[in-house]
C-alpha cells in the first residue's frame, strides 16, 4: 500500500489563522486543545469533573510563530521575521524546516487553518467588477 508523500513545504503566500483558544503566561503561549471530538468523551470528562481540553505549552520559537498566525501575516513574512529574530541560528539550526513542520502539525491538529491570500485587483479573478459586470 502506497502512502501519499508528506511534504513540509507550505507556499510562502499562505496565511495561517489561529482556530484554538490560547493565552500567554510568563511570555510563552499556552493553547487549549480539545481532548475529544465526540460526545462520549466530553460526557465522561463532565462526569469525572475533568477539563475537556489539554493545555499545549509552546516554547519560545513556537510562541513567536503562533503570535503571528493572526490571519493577516503570510508564512513567508513569519519566516522572514523569525530569521531576523534568530539571526545566524536560523540557518545553523534548520529553523525553516522546523517551522514548516510546526505549522503542519498545528494544521493537522486543527489549531490553525491555512488560507490563500485574497487576489488583488489586476490579477486574474481579483478585484471588483465595474458597472455591467465589466
Amino acid at each position: 500500500m502506497k502512502h501519499k508523500p508528506f511534504t513540509l513545504d507550505i507556499p510562502d503566500s499562505v496565511i495561517p489563522v489561529r482556530t484554538a483558544e490560547w493565552y500567554e503566561e510568563e511570555g510563552l503561549v499556552r493553547i487549549k486543545m480539545q481532548k475529544f471530538e465526540g460526545g462520549l468523551g466530553r460526557w465522561l470528562c463532565r462526569v469525572l469533573k475533568k477539563p475537556t481540553y489539554a493545555v499545549v505549552n509552546l516554547d519560545e520559537q513556537g510562541s513567536f510563530i503562533w503570535r503571528r498566525c493572526d490571519g493577516a501575516t503570510s508564512v513567508g513574512c513569519i519566516l522572514d521575521d523569525l530569521r531576523q529574530e534568530t539571526r545566524e541560528r536560523f540557518e545553523k539550526e534548520g529553523l525553516r524546516h522546523r517551522s514548516y513542520f510546526f505549522l503542519r502539525m498545528l494544521h493537522s491538529r486543527g489549531l490553525i487553518s491555512l488560507r490563500l491570500p485574497e487576489p488583488t485587483p489586476g490579477e486574474p479573478g481579483g478585484g471588483k467588477q465595474g458597472p455591467g459586470g465589466v
